[in-house]
């Protein structure tokens, strides 16, 4: 069955996407969580892994999560993590990690509280709070798509 949303690949290439609707109209994202627009509760397995679990995610939202991540995350707002990300990510906004571990690129607004980043390649439009930083390419700038 097909949503019929805007943007989205014809193909089906296997990403779980996550949208608010009210009735048949999809809600706009808004940079602060409200009444009007609530966050979406999500249940993923507890303790996955590369080996139990990997998949690819792309929320049209916030991504506030208890635990860890593990897969390639898009997100068109913030993400706030109690644990690590594991796996790329293009955020929009900001993001809030104890640990990022990426063998590909994490393009962002800026991260924060994050006590070890490790990616190929890092682009990102603000600041970057990292104690233990491992980088192959560092860009300060943000791709027009992700502004």
């Amino acid at each position: 069955m097909s949503c019929g949303i805007e943007g989205l690949p014809q193909e089906d290439d296997g990403v779980i996407r996550i949208v608010q609707l009210r009735g048949r109209q999809v809600l706009s994202v808004t940079p602060r969580m409200s009444p009007d627009d609530p966050p979406i509760e999500i249940a993923f397995p507890r303790n996955c892994n590369e080996r139990t679990q990997y998949f690819k995610v792309e929320v049209y939202g916030h991504v506030i999560a208890n635990g860890s991540i593990n897969g390639d995350v898009v997100c068109h707002q913030s993400i706030i993590v109690d644990g690590s990300i594991n796996g790329d990510a293009r955020v929009q906004g900001d993001v809030k990690a104890s640990a990022i571990n990426s063998i590909g690129s994490i393009v962002c607004g800026g991260i924060y509280d994050c006590y070890k980043l490790h990616a190929n390649r890092l682009e990102c439009s603000g600041n970057v709070n990292a104690a233990h930083l491992t980088c192959g390419v560092i860009d300060n700038s943000i791709p027009p798509e992700l502004q």
